[in-house]
């Protein structure tokens, strides 16, 4: 939305109007259609063609394509690096998201290739947990006995940067002996 606004100098002689642009600062997507018209209007804001927004991007011209329209299949590994080059990036929110900086730390990456991985999240007080506590573990196997085996250091900073949580180093010598026999073999 654009609106016009006369301002007065000093000696009450009325300036021109200023046009003042309203910018988004949050867009919320559904699907991937819409990633890939938001894909397309930043390539388009930069004055590049698809080819040299693919080389940029570190992908193909035909991903490239592909995710401007809107194909569902997308990889999002290299969806992500699109954004990224593109100065874009993508949110996870909503009432499930509502996690604690601990729950964060402790959370499992499994294919993590940074030895500490560091969440950047955004934290607001008063906000309830989107499921009740007993549900939590309804699977029935040990909580944590598959994530713990994934379970690497990582912290979570505000948007500030400050140190939220950090997650304490737990190494099990037997597992340590494993894997440093596993690079040897290797």
């Amino acid at each position: 939305m654009t609106e016009l606004k006369a301002s007065q100098k000093g000696d009450g002689e009325p300036r021109p109007a200023v046009r003042q642009v309203h910018r988004t600062k949050r867009i919320y997507v559904s699907n991937v259609a819409e990633i890939g018209a938001l894909v397309r209007l930043a390539r388009q804001r930069l004055n590049m063609s698809q080819t040299d927004a693919a080389v940029c991007c570190g992908v193909g011209r035909r991903f490239f394509v592909e995710l401007e329209n809107g194909k569902p299949t997308v990889q999002l590994d290299k969806v992500l690096a699109v954004l990224d080059a593109l100065g874009l990036t993508l949110a996870v929110g909503g009432p499930g998201a509502a996690f604690t900086a601990e729950q964060l730390a402790n959370a499992s990456l499994k294919n993590d290739q940074k030895e500490g991985h560091t969440w950047s999240a955004e934290f607001v007080a008063g906000l309830e947990a989107p499921y009740e506590e007993s549900q939590r573990h309804a699977r029935g196997r040990t909580p944590g006995s598959i994530a713990l085996k994934y379970r690497r250091m990582s912290a979570v900073r505000d948007e500030s940067g400050d140190l939220r949580w950090e997650t304490p180093i737990k190494v099990n010598p037997e597992t340590l002996k494993h894997r440093q026999a596993d690079k040897k073999a290797k």
